[in-house]
């Protein structure tokens, strides 16, 4: 077993599918140890969402955070390049995290978006 599972939830409108993957082998259990939650990778066709689970439960302010940065890839320019030269300051002052964690605080403060409702436990 590779420890890796598509999770089939709502999502928000994006330009590009979006796949959400639930990460629940050594690797994103040593992942979420060290502090992380979720990474998303964007490759230009398509996006990949990360969770690093050793529990059962996907946080839902998490997705609205990850999701950011699908919102963020999907602008001009180039995500990655960008987001990295930004992150040379440190992740805590990234505007792209910023603006991530911004949107979960407003989610957190005014109440989940519709799509973000359904959370996520593995069985």
């Amino acid at each position: 077993m590779l420890g890796l599972e598509r999770l089939h939830l709502r999502q928000p409108q994006t330009k590009r599918p979006v796949f959400e993957i639930a990460v629940t082998n050594f690797f994103g259990r040593w992942m979420e140890r060290k502090g992380w939650g979720g990474f998303t990778l964007a490759l230009g066709l398509f996006h990949i969402i990360f969770y690093w689970m050793p529990t059962a439960e996907v946080h839902p302010l998490m997705r609205v955070h990850e999701f950011a940065h699908v919102e963020q890839a999907e602008r001009p320019g180039p995500f990655w390049i960008q987001y990295l030269q930004a992150h040379r300051a440190g992740y805590k002052v990234n505007p792209f995290e910023v603006e991530a964690r911004a949107a979960e605080q407003k989610a957190h403060d005014e109440g989940l978006p519709d799509w973000a409702r359904d959370g996520y436990f593995r069985t």
